[in-house]
């Protein structure tokens, strides 16, 4: 059921149709959706462009790592309630595969649970591994090893294999390496590094302790989550049944109102946004090159977020009253402004069951790239669809953490919810009126849904993920006929994902 529009909305419909935009066939719009096209078509191949340069520049850490700590640190903090034979036996085949650098921190892992023996049978694998890998090397080919690896590896090497007790096994050797020697592999490895100099039994000092309570908050960390987020879903499964049967009984109503049938300007204005949006963004990270100012990159990012929306005085240029853009895009409280929010905590819940089946999708659309490819080195490293930003949470000070998460919880749910969800999805609805209301809705959902994945950094792998949240928030928006429950939506989502990180990397 919609809403009767107000005079001010036909008004503004009358005053725009007179400057000519007479509805989704008027040029204004065609050129306004061939610039997004254009624009989201640019960023995803710069996108792509970019996850190729990293695969081929192993000096940058990546998703790979980071996953590959996170997994680690869960099973070194399981290994103090439970078996660590047991828990390294099942761990094994999830950390020991990928790149060199990889599978030399699993080296340390295997030394921490199972034994130096362990390691160093570990360690000789590799070894094996990395000359078939060679002899299949052709010239010019970029070389196996990186030079901090191949030192890495040799320090392994005389970490768990250059001294044996008095049955012939193998012992951790930490003499056998100088002061400076350890200090690289602190260096180099970070929390693998520490734990590689600090083996149980061997020493026992608060760098061990503080290792140790750092794993286990990632065990109860990850436990707690996982746990939480199960009982929020299955509460968002009831929840979702309650408002299905209320649309089906029409006890709920959808609240999404026609509005002034302005079209083609908020095409206008998303185009307009996309380019101030990224530009700004590009601006910031030249700025921060020229600067140095990577303690700020974050905080000029936030002012860059909210610049982008000086893009909403367009439609009033193009002679559309505030008050009408404002009701066109959902920026107003809502029908019942203390329940909005609420809807949206609730919506949070709901959603939940929609992001498994986006993830789900993810995963399959993973293992269909993975066929489809050619077969992989055996040192390639693993692929996934991570956010820069998560890759940057581990090595931050307390000042960034806070920068970014006022980004991804503040700043981005808040003008992307705006721009998406507001000016897009008004765009989108008004421009497939004529299909009828539901198919109307279908469409605008996953059309913006889908534009609002391809924008994002975390590449083709990344996007039925994305879209199964955005659904969410749009529905949301079809359904409350204002932006906050999305806003809400959203801000949570981002807020659990990017605390998560933080508390596990703390």
């Amino acid at each position: 059921m919609y809403d009767e529009p107000s005079s001010d909305h036909e008004t503004a419909g009358r005053a725009v149709d007179a400057a000519g935009n007479d509805g989704p066939g008027h040029p204004a719009n065609l050129l306004a959706w061939f610039v997004i096209i254009l624009i989201c078509a640019s960023i995803a191949l710069l996108l792509q462009g970019a996850a190729g340069e990293d695969a081929e520049a192993p000096d940058e850490p990546g998703a790979a790592l980071v996953m590959t700590e996170l997994v680690a640190r869960y099973g070194v903090g399981a290994a103090r309630f439970v078996d660590p034979e047991g828990v390294y036996e099942g761990m094994k085949p999830q950390l020991n595969l990928g790149s060199v650098a990889q599978r030399q921190r699993f080296v340390i892992f295997a030394a921490d649970l199972a034994g130096p023996a362990e390691a160093r049978d570990v360690l000789e694998q590799l070894d094996e591994l990395i000359g078939d890998v060679r002899a299949g090397r052709e010239e010019g080919d970029p070389p196996v090893m990186r030079e901090s690896e191949e030192r890495v590896h040799e320090l392994l090497h005389r970490l768990y294999g250059s001294q044996v007790d008095v049955d012939g096994e193998p012992v951790i050797a930490l003499d056998a390496l100088s002061e400076t020697e350890r200090q690289f592999l602190r260096d180099e490895l970070g929390w693998f590094g520490k734990l590689a100099l600090t083996p149980e039994n061997l020493v026992s000092t608060e760098e061990r302790r503080e290792l140790i309570r750092s794993a286990q908050r990632v065990t109860f960390g990850v436990i707690g989550g996982i746990t939480a987020l199960i009982l929020i879903g299955m509460a968002g499964v009831v929840l979702l049944v309650i408002v299905v049967i209320g649309f089906g009984k029409q006890n709920l109503q959808w609240r999404y109102r026609p509005g002034s049938g302005v079209t083609s300007v908020y095409a206008e204005t998303f185009a307009l946004w996309l380019l101030l949006h990224f530009g700004l963004q590009f601006l910031v990270q030249i700025i921060v090159a020229q600067t140095g100012a990577d303690a700020y990159a974050f905080a000029l990012s936030i002012m860059a977020f909210f610049t982008g929306l000086t893009a909403l005085f367009w439609p009033i240029i193009r002679g559309v009253p505030w008050r009408v853009v404002r009701e066109d895009t959902g920026l107003t409280l809502g029908r019942r402004p203390t329940l909005e929010p609420l809807i949206g905590v609730a919506g949070y819940a709901m959603g939940l069951p929609i992001l498994v089946a986006g993830l789900v999708c993810t995963m399959l659309l993973m293992m269909l790239a993975g066929l489809l490819a050619e077969p992989p080195s055996p040192l390639s490293p693993g692929a996934s669809p991570a956010h820069p930003v998560a890759l940057q949470i581990g090595e931050a000070d307390i000042w960034v953490k806070l920068q970014i998460f006022i980004v991804a919880a503040v700043a981005a749910p808040i003008v992307e919810e705006i721009m998406f969800r507001g000016v897009l999805y008004r765009n989108l609805r008004q421009s497939s009126r004529r299909f009828g209301r539901e198919m109307s809705i279908v469409v605008s959902v996953l059309v913006s849904a889908f534009v609002f994945a391809i924008v994002h950094p975390q590449g083709w792998m990344g996007v039925p993920a994305l879209m199964s949240l955005s659904i969410v928030f749009a529905l949301v928006r079809e359904w409350r006929d204002t932006v906050i429950p999305a806003i809400v939506i959203h801000a949570i989502s981002n807020a659990i994902v990017v605390g998560g990180l933080i508390y596990l990397f703390s």
